[in-house]
């Protein structure tokens, strides 16, 4: 007798819940299914409750939840179907997707599309879970072989693929690399005497070879560079009242600077701006006739340069055009490097 008392209160209970499920269904009020639900998670709810919570758990945006509800429903409805379907994909046997229920490939769309979503809602390479993408693939797969809205089961692994590149992508990484420039480059000097004076401006050419340290991400490149140069130049003083003239005048000193360039191909081909301090140590020959000296600016300058670097695997090619800040004098490159 006591057992029967049981059953009919368990019974009473289920039917009670199921009325309150379908009323706040019928209502629209998903916030008052999730409610009865989380109440009590656990319970033997019918296939119509299922289907009725795993709706109001994804109106909400639920996705986790809703994994929960429709993994439970296949395994109380479905059991024999799903494990079947497992079995025949993994021997690569012929699928009758007729024989499969709709209701159940249905369920398989929308724990595709939880994962999916959740996937979706990455933010950062942390949060990504390969657990989740290894689910995804799964109904993904059974949904292909089951010939169920391939067209959209298609685009959405696309945009999932993309989506996790994206976020991949971003992530700046830690770069570094070696390069040597041929580099032509300019010091200014003053030639006075007679109660005037000529801009003296001595071309240089030569190398300068070093490295670079970089923090990059799919788009972006920031960098900081620096070599050392060795050079030498010429200069003349024409149009001045004096003939001073010298050449092959021994130059060295260093190159160094921040940069930042946009990536503009996958090879990460890229053209950006520099900002180098050039510090040249030249020492100019005074003028022979009495009353003129030269006098040497200060050895410290600053550029701003147009900078592009052309990728091919590990190795580029990079140029640099720039000016000397407040000066006229200019400044370029031609060099070749390797990337790490």
């Amino acid at each position: 007798m006591i057992r029967i008392c049981l059953l009919l209160l368990i019974t009473s209970v289920s039917m009670a819940h199921a009325s309150e499920i379908v009323q706040a269904y019928k209502a629209k009020k998903t916030g008052r299914i999730i409610e009865i639900y989380r109440a009590n998670p656990k319970r033997a709810y019918t296939k119509k409750e299922f289907i009725v919570i795993s709706y109001a758990l994804r109106k909400q945006g639920l996705f986790k939840a809703d994994i929960l509800v429709n993994v439970r429903m296949i395994k109380k409805e479905f059991a024999k179907e799903h494990k079947k379907i497992l079995a025949d994909i993994k021997k690569g046997a012929t699928i009758d997707a007729d024989s499969y229920s709709k209701l159940l490939k249905h369920t398989y769309w929308n724990l595709m599309n939880d994962y999916g979503r959740i996937m979706q809602g990455y933010k950062s390479v942390s949060e990504i879970n390969p657990k989740d993408r290894e689910h995804y693939a799964v109904f993904s797969k059974i949904l292909s072989e089951l010939e169920f809205r391939e067209g959209q089961v298609d685009k959405l692994n696309d945009k999932i693929t993309a989506h996790i590149q994206y976020v991949q992508n971003r992530v700046y990484r830690f770069t570094y690399g070696f390069s040597l420039q041929y580099l032509s480059w300019q010091q200014q000097s003053i030639l006075e005497g007679a109660g005037s004076s000529t801009n003296l401006i001595v071309t240089n050419k030569g190398y300068c070879a070093g490295g670079e340290l970089g923090m990059e991400n799919y788009l972006f490149h920031f960098s900081l560079d620096a070599c050392f140069l060795l050079g030498s130049g010429g200069v003349s003083s024409a149009g001045s009242a004096i003939n001073y003239q010298q050449s092959n005048v021994p130059a060295y000193g260093v190159k160094a600077g921040p940069g930042v360039s946009m990536i503009v191909s996958s090879s990460k081909s890229r053209i950006g701006i520099k900002v180098p301090i050039v510090y040249n140590l030249q020492e100019l020959a005074q003028p022979n006739q009495a009353g003129y000296e030269v006098k040497t600016e200060s050895p410290l300058s600053i550029v701003t340069s147009l900078y592009s670097r052309w990728q091919f695997d590990s190795f580029y090619i990079q140029t640099e055009f720039g000016q000397y800040v407040g000066k006229d004098e200019t400044l370029w490159s031609l060099g070749i490097g390797k990337s790490f």
